[in-house]
């Protein structure tokens, strides 16, 4: 970003700043541990790898608005029990709310992330636009003491649309008072936040932690935060 025209960055919050992975097992293995599923599963990895899948093919319904939060929310721990031929509605239940009461306390972040925040938020404006539930969300940022970076934070539950939506995209920048020569998007979903971004004229930084070889055309890449104080 170096000599750029940018004002406004704009960021993913899961899987690039809040490390969902890391939180999400963590949530997972107690959850695990306090409803007995032992009695239910015999392995808790096996467990937590179909729970992963499931929850990643809702997620993508749910970008798409192809379900509803209460499906997304009840269906991933009912259909993750049944891998296991376990058809128990109320388990399952519980499962789901046990699991938004517990994870987003988890304050787990990508490394460096206060650091690069703090640093970029001297120059730019920062600001957060997140597919996901509004509650859920904001307790995320609070517990993980990111709130304090961003000028505003934009949940597609409370805007009324996701991304990769132009509506959640030009809601934001308008919001912002800013226009896309003046605004880049970081993300770690290409079709969600990078394709989403770019068809709207934002320029587009690619978040890919686990270096995975691809082709995408974004205005850059990087496999690390502090990759972003480089570019500057």
């Amino acid at each position: 970003m170096k000599s750029s025209s940018y004002k406004n960055i704009f960021f993913d919050l899961d899987h690039t700043l809040w490390d969902f992975e890391a939180n999400s097992r963590e949530s997972l293995n107690e959850i695990f541990e306090t409803h007995g599923l032992i009695n239910h599963v015999t392995s808790k990895e096996l467990f937590i790898k179909e729970y992963q899948l499931i929850n990643k093919q809702l997620w993508d319904l749910y970008h798409k608005n192809l379900v509803d939060r209460d499906t997304l929310r009840l269906t991933r721990f009912a259909l993750t029990l049944e891998k296991f031929n376990v058809y128990d509605l109320q388990l399952s239940i519980k499962l789901a709310d046990d699991y938004v009461h517990v994870s987003p306390y988890k304050g787990k972040l990508f490394p460096n992330a206060h650091e690069v925040l703090g640093e970029l938020k001297k120059k730019y404006r920062l600001h957060i636009i997140t597919n996901g539930f509004k509650e859920v969300q904001h307790i995320k940022i609070k517990s993980s003491d990111l709130e304090k970076y961003f000028d505003h934070i934009f949940i597609s539950e409370e805007v009324g649309f996701n991304k990769p939506q132009p509506e959640m995209f030009k809601h934001a920048m308008r919001i912002a008072k800013t226009n896309s020569s003046e605004s880049i998007m970081v993300g770690d979903n290409y079709e969600v936040d990078i394709l989403g971004a770019a068809g709207v004229g934002m320029a587009t930084v690619f978040f890919n932690p686990e270096k995975i070889p691809n082709d995408y055309k974004t205005t850059f890449q990087i496999s690390e935060l502090l990759e972003l104080m480089e570019l500057m």
